[in-house]
């Protein structure tokens, strides 16, 4: 039985300001009996995050939600909702949800309070991406472009538009100068003329 992500489309343009719901096909294959809180099956979910320079960081583990005395989570699960603040509109995701059905299980000799498992695991492992951030798309320094010409640095310098990039122009600023490559996550040089 293979399973899917059933929302893969929405999480190929998700809005970063928004909380991400992650959905999946039920995974029936592990809701047998067994060893984890009564089910032959366990579901994790993990999102890492990438930032401009490729360096990996953690977002996002099911283990935040995961019911005490489980696993990870029960296979009746068929979806988890990462809150917006763990996003930015810069950086790149991958998603790995991983499915693991319990064969057998018994006690592990020598080792207290352990379990020796067989287990039959499927993994699937996608990007996802920002709102016209997805690659192809136009972007300025890692914010989507709009069909004017204008980005949202959100309360970095508000709305811009960069159709005349490295020249901006802002509503409360008029013209000035910032070089794209000088912009990061964290704000970035601009020139004021005058």
């Amino acid at each position: 039985n293979q399973l899917k992500i059933t929302n893969f489309e929405a999480l190929q343009s998700f809005d970063p300001n928004q909380d991400v719901t992650i959905s999946w096909d039920e995974f029936t294959e592990g809701q047998g009996q067994g060893p984890n809180l009564g089910f032959a099956g366990v579901i994790n979910v993990e999102v890492l995050g990438f930032n401009e320079f490729g360096i990996p960081y953690y977002v996002w583990d099911a283990e935040e939600i995961t019911p005490d005395g489980a696993f990870g989570l029960l296979p009746t699960v068929t979806s988890v909702t990462i809150p917006a603040a763990r996003f930015n509109a810069t950086d790149y995701y991958i998603v790995n949800v991983f499915f693991a059905r319990i064969d057998s299980a018994g006690e592990a000799s020598g080792v207290a309070d352990a379990l020796l498992v067989a287990v039959t695991g499927y993994e699937i492992e996608f990007n996802i991406y920002q709102e016209g951030n997805r690659p192809g798309d136009p972007t300025w320094a890692g914010f989507p472009i709009d069909e004017q010409g204008f980005v949202d640095t959100a309360s970095w310098l508000g709305p811009l538009n960069v159709t005349n990039a490295p020249w901006a122009w802002s509503s409360k600023t008029g013209y000035v100068y910032i070089p794209e490559s000088g912009v990061s996550p964290n704000g970035g040089w601009v020139y004021f003329t005058k």
